[in-house]
């Protein structure tokens, strides 16, 4: 019986593991699209063409270009 808990265990154990890197890679996608699009919008893109070009949405550019304004203040 010992043995199988600790199969079960290790079993939760390596599932929570893979559904971490999972989530940990998406989070590091994303902070790469706003890198490049806090680059694009620098190099004077407009808002709609760095939404298109890095498939965030609008809004999110606009938010990056609102705090890239307000840091350059």
């Amino acid at each position: 019986m010992c043995n199988l808990s600790l199969n079960i265990s290790e079993e939760a154990l390596n599932r929570g593991l893979a559904q971490g890197r999972k989530e940990g890679r998406a989070e590091g996608r994303l902070a790469g699209l706003n890198e490049t699009a806090l680059r694009l919008l620098s190099m004077g893109l407009s808002v709609e063409d760095v939404s298109k070009g890095t498939s965030l949405p609008l809004e999110t550019v606009e938010e990056i270009k609102k705090q890239m304004i307000e840091k350059n203040k």
